[in-house]
């Protein structure tokens, strides 16, 4: 008779899946931010995540809600800035290049010293 799968396979299988959970596990254990930094035409502001508001700069609205952020209204053309939705990790960025401004979560900690990427 045929048999369909071997006693091998089931291993194999076991430590694909374990080592799946695990890299999901990890992807999602990123820190998060305690302020954001809003630069617009060369100036910087910074906004603790902690409160809730809503900020009204040139040509865009920023909201501020339970550790997160993102853009509710902006004047340009394709709204990829609105797209994106919330934010709410470290080092993740919203970008308006027409509107000239970008949005980062950064942290008041100095022992985190890796970005989104080096994950």
């Amino acid at each position: 008779m045929f048999k369909l799968f071997k006693p091998g396979d089931l291993v194999v299988f076991i430590i694909c899946f374990f080592s799946i959970i695990l890299i999901f596990i990890n992807f999602y254990r990123v820190p998060s931010g305690s302020f954001i930094s809003i630069e617009n035409n060369n100036q910087t502001k910074e906004y603790s995540l902690s409160s809730k508001s809503v900020i009204e700069l040139e040509g865009i609205t920023i909201e501020i809600n339970s550790g997160r952020v993102r853009v509710v209204k902006s004047s340009c053309k394709n709204q990829y800035c609105i797209m994106q939705g919330w934010i709410s990790k470290l080092n993740q960025s919203i970008l308006c290049l027409p509107n000239l401004t970008k949005i980062t979560i950064k942290s008041n900690d100095n022992n985190i010293t890796h970005d989104s990427t080096a994950y």
